[in-house]
């Protein structure tokens, strides 16, 4: 398989609001103009059943890929004309059993290689929450990830459970520079406006963890409990500094009642949606509006104001949803969400959810 993205012209007018709004053609957009970038990879993955007994059987799959990475850029502000490739091999391999028709149960693990792609090398410019500058050491990343997890499944009472666990080696972090530090590069303070300065580099490692449930529990009256989350903590080692990985989800899931009417031509659900709070938080976190802005000063964070960023807070949803079948061709679905009107935004959103929301499809099929 492979890609090539080509930038035959980037230059671009933009206005901000610390700018007075006022429109300013650029010389160079966030890339350089006739900038390219290609990714190729050749892949092979071998399945076959390795033993067989009884209702059992374990399948075995052993994998390998090649992939190239190339890109070029001519007139990099600080850096000049860049060219760089990246070649790299990994594997993986993995187990399956399989128990009839209940139960399921793998092991796996696997390699990744990840170039940086153009914007990580040779971004110059206000990219929404910072502004970002070029870096041409920039080196790949490895990982080394262990999955496992299973499956059972009986009538329709189901429980699914996976967790995992990566580390990732020159991971492509990002740092905030200092005035003096982004200066040095030649940059103009009326072009950085109010915003940080950031750049994309390699840290000695990142690791990532985390594990991800689903259950539907057994219909009692025909009325089915049902519950999925899932959650993931990240670390990244900067070589004697600890910190959490960017914008790291907290944790999130779904859960309700589903009622089946006993001739199934109408169900009728009640579920809720709901996230943690998160406060573990990136440097570069902090001086994000979409998870650190201050309501008491819009348009700063608590960064600005010299105070810790609490995060995002836990929320939950109300919502209920239902169908009807008037033929087997025909069928109306509803759905009203967000039932309580509560206010709350995705961790890592720059805008609150939506509120009370009614929805309604016909559908027919032939």
């Amino acid at each position: 398989e492979g890609q090539v993205d080509m930038v035959t012209d980037s230059t671009f007018r933009e206005r901000r609001a610390d700018k007075d709004w006022a429109w300013k053609d650029s010389a160079r957009g966030n890339f350089s103009n006739d900038s390219s970038y290609a990714a190729v990879a050749a892949f092979l993955m071998l399945e076959f059943d390795l033993l067989e007994w009884g209702d059992n059987v374990l399948i075995s799959q052993v994998g390998s890929r090649l992939s190239h990475f190339r890109a070029s850029a001519a007139g990099v502000p600080g850096i000049g004309d860049l060219d760089y490739n990246h070649t790299g091999v990994v594997g993986s391999a993995g187990l399956r059993l399989l128990h009839g028709r209940h139960l399921m149960a793998y092991l796996n693990g696997s390699q990744g290689f990840r170039a940086p792609n153009l914007q990580e090398v040779t971004v110059l410019g206000d990219t929404g929450s910072k502004f970002e500058v070029p870096n041409a050491d920039l080196a790949p990343e490895r990982s080394d990830a262990l999955e496992i997890g299973g499956r059972w499944r009986l009538g329709d009472a189901e429980v699914h459970a996976a967790g995992y666990i990566n580390l990732v080696s020159d991971f492509i972090d990002e740092k905030e520079l200092s005035q003096s530090e982004w200066q040095q590069l030649g940059l103009d303070p009326a072009d950085v406006g109010s915003k940080p300065v950031a750049q994309r580099v390699n840290s000695a490692s990142g690791l990532f963890y985390g594990a991800e449930a689903t259950v539907r529990a057994p219909r009692i009256r025909r009325v089915q409990p049902w519950l999925r989350a899932a959650w993931i903590h990240g670390e990244i080692d900067r070589g004697g500094e600890s910190v959490p990985a960017r914008r790291s989800p907290p944790l999130l899931g779904a859960g309700g009642l589903r009622y089946d009417a006993p001739d199934k031509r109408w169900h009728l659900g009640l579920f809720s949606r709901f996230a943690g709070a998160q406060d573990r938080l990136h440097p570069s976190d902090e001086s994000d509006l979409r998870m650190c802005e201050d309501p008491e000063h819009p348009g700063k964070t608590y960064k600005d104001g010299g105070q810790a960023c609490p995060g995002s807070p836990s929320w939950w949803t109300l919502n209920v949803r239902g169908g009807y079948a008037f033929t087997k061709q025909l069928r109306l679905d509803a759905s009203l969400n967000n039932a309580l009107d509560a206010q709350y935004r995705s961790h890592g959103s720059g805008y609150d959810e939506a509120g009370v929301g009614v929805a309604a499809s016909l559908v027919g099929q032939f």
